[in-house]
């Protein structure tokens, strides 16, 4: 447990920096960044806040970072959230993803350790594209990835195998 966490958190500074390298500014809610990260003008560190919170800052920014954890396939609710409240995904990638979004119509993926600058700052310049990215992105969450369709799956599965118990 102790070395998934530090391995997560390591990987999620050095996104994190190889983000701040972007012409842009970006803002990080949590404990501990403060200590972390202290002299980088363009990230602006600020306390946890709670999930409500959360939503109104999704919903003012262009562009939500998102650090997977050891996920081989499987989504968080952290990525579902930020494309439904109209900001684009930028997230690791993984097999899940990959056959669920199209990177760079939906959300944008890159594959950590190697983190393509020049494209996503080319998105954050591009403002008609990265709103194109987001509408669809909020669509196809709609469709397929809301708790409520998670939940019409799970009785449909449930539903089908009890037929077989029978």
């Amino acid at each position: 447990m102790n070395v998934d966490l530090y391995i997560r958190n390591k990987r999620r500074m050095e996104v994190v920096l190889e983000t701040a390298k972007l012409e842009a500014k970006f803002e990080i809610y949590g404990n501990g960044w403060e200590n972390l990260i202290t002299n980088n003008h363009s990230i602006k560190v600020n306390p946890a806040i709670n999930f409500r919170n959360a939503y109104e800052k999704i919903r003012g920014s262009k562009l939500v970072l998102n650090v997977l954890p050891n996920f081989v396939y499987g989504g968080h609710e952290r990525i579902f959230t930020t494309m439904l409240n109209g900001a684009v995904s930028l997230t690791d990638n993984n097999l899940f993803l990959q056959s669920e979004f199209k990177d760079g119509e939906d959300l944008l993926l890159y594959s950590f350790p190697s983190y393509p600058y020049d494209r996503i700052q080319s998105f954050l310049d591009d403002k008609v594209t990265l709103q194109k990215i987001a509408e669809n992105g909020r669509k196809k969450v709609i469709e397929k990835h809301t708790w409520l369709a998670r939940a019409e799956k799970i009785i449909e599965t449930v539903i089908y195998h009890k037929h077989f118990m029978a």
